[in-house]
């Protein structure tokens, strides 16, 4: 499977079996990507190991390819340049990328479009199966309840709900900062344990406030899930992200990542390359308890504002308030468009022209 553009040629290598490097190392690896470059002899990029200087041999047809030392910058900066204008000419290829290794850090800060984009193959799911926000709930079914998502997932939709750390680090499904709406009871969820949190009933109801793990395993094979990082302050991204990506290795299908908070999905993105994730954005006045009382919230209002579209155009796919479509400004943006949250059939006949899928609540679309 190849392209050229002016003087790229982009060449997908399968390697199937073993690769080994000439020290005696073996790799048991199952994809590579190969680069013929104009001017240059042969560059070997194997994304799954640690990149050696020296020569591979692929078993496929059992070629020597020269391997850039990932270790020099110039080197890297190189390959990806090519890649860049590749991409930017629309060559339309699919290169087998599963992992960026931290050594791909610096080519990372310079091209982040490229290294996000790489590999990722945008879910079905988020262009033709309506989400559910929070699940399907209604006043038997409370809202990011496992009644919720069951019921969502008896009508055939998407699940889109919201996680957030406990007070002791467990993730718990949970929209808001604070108790009171949902439960009646006064305080912050993260001010409270997981198993003091799971005790809590919904809205007076019999449901509790799930566990990650536990609406993991209601939804795993059953429906696609859109997730929403909730704005944690204080935590550091890379933990939300790793703490989220350790407990959706248990999920099975399809899923996408989104958060109002644009340093959660960059860090998403950096360590699952292959997930699509995207930024919420609303034109929307936002308020302090918009931002679970944070004390830059007026910066993060601005951004929320201003920025969402110039973030989603490094990610994969815009999620934005119902009520700001159309406007000039979102009809340019050329990737994947939602709408939150929709609330009637009329709205979403309304934003048909202007949205690739809603996320809807109160009604059946």
């Amino acid at each position: 499977m190849s392209g050229r553009i002016d003087e790229v040629e982009l060449v997908l290598v399968p390697v199937q079996g073993v690769i080994i490097h000439p020290h005696g190392r073996e790799f048991d690896r199952d994809a590579a990507l190969a680069l013929d470059i104009h001017g240059i002899e042969k560059l070997f990029l194997h994304v799954a190991l640690a990149h050696l200087p020296g020569e591979l041999h692929d078993a496929v047809g059992d070629r020597a390819l020269a391997v850039v030392d990932m270790r020099n910058d110039a080197e890297i900066a190189k390959i990806l340049a090519c890649l860049c204008h590749a991409v930017s000419q629309n060559l339309s290829y699919r290169p087998i990328l599963y992992k960026i290794y931290e050594n791909f850090a610096t080519a990372i800060e310079i091209f982040p479009p490229i290294c996000y984009n790489i590999g990722m193959k945008l879910p079905v799911f988020l262009t033709q199966t309506p989400i559910a926000h929070r699940g399907l709930h209604d006043a038997t079914h409370p809202e990011n309840s496992l009644a919720a998502f069951e019921n969502a997932i008896q009508h055939g939709y998407a699940v889109e709900t919201d996680v957030r750390f406990s007070k002791d680090n467990q993730l718990v499904v949970f929209h808001d900062a604070f108790l009171t709406r949902m439960t009646g009871q006064v305080g912050a969820v993260a001010e409270c344990t997981a198993a003091e949190l799971t005790k809590l009933h919904l809205a007076g109801s019999e449901q509790r406030i799930p566990l990650f793990q536990d609406a993991l395993a209601c939804l795993s094979g059953r429906a696609p899930l859109l997730l929403e990082i909730k704005d944690m302050p204080g935590v550091p991204a890379d933990t939300v992200a790793r703490a989220v990506h350790e407990a959706m290795r248990t999920f099975s299908g399809e899923y996408a990542v989104q958060s109002f908070q644009p340093a959660y999905v960059r860090a998403y993105k950096k360590l699952c390359p292959e997930i699509a994730c995207g930024i919420l954005g609303s034109g929307e006045a936002m308020k302090k308890s918009d931002f679970d009382g944070s004390p830059v919230w007026r910066i993060k209002a601005f951004a929320v504002r201003n920025m969402s579209l110039r973030w989603a155009e490094k990610l994969d796919f815009l999620s934005y308030r119902a009520e700001d479509y159309p406007s000039p400004a979102l009809t340019s943006y050329p990737k994947t468009k939602l709408a939150w949250t929709v609330r009637s059939q009329e709205e979403a006949e309304r934003l048909r022209p202007y949205v690739d899928n809603v996320i809807f609540e109160h009604f059946l679309p």
